[in-house]
């Protein structure tokens, strides 16, 4: 199953709406897939174009999640991962990544919500 970073609006969207239509959770553009080796292994298979992630620079397809604000990932359920990368729309998130090569690095990246409003003419 796809892990996603972005913010995706539940059935009961008055859950995920603060009064004024802005969603309460954001997240970083950023989609992990189970690796296809079986190992439980969390891996960037995709990255928005216009998100936190892709304009970090460091985030990139093929990576590894290790952890995620100091919580390593491994064993951890879809809806655990969720919890730690979604947050307030502006508040800050650490994941810490493997290259391919073995070579771990942390990012800072700054929630984003993507709001999916229809757009009327002027």
């Amino acid at each position: 199953a796809d892990k996603t970073g972005w913010f995706r609006r539940p059935n009961n969207k008055e859950a995920a709406k603060s009064d004024d239509d802005v969603p309460t959770l954001a997240g970083v553009g950023v989609v992990f897939r189970a690796a296809r080796n079986g190992d439980g292994d969390l891996r960037v298979v995709a990255v928005a174009p216009d998100g936190p992630a892709k304009e970090s620079g460091k985030v990139f397809s093929g990576q590894k999640l290790i952890e995620i604000e100091g919580t390593k990932v491994a064993g951890l359920d879809n809806s655990d991962i969720a919890g730690l990368i979604l947050g307030a729309p502006g508040s800050e998130v650490e994941l810490v990544l493997e290259n391919e090569e073995g070579d771990v690095h942390s990012v800072i990246l700054t929630r984003q919500a993507r709001i999916h409003k229809e757009v009327s003419p002027a």
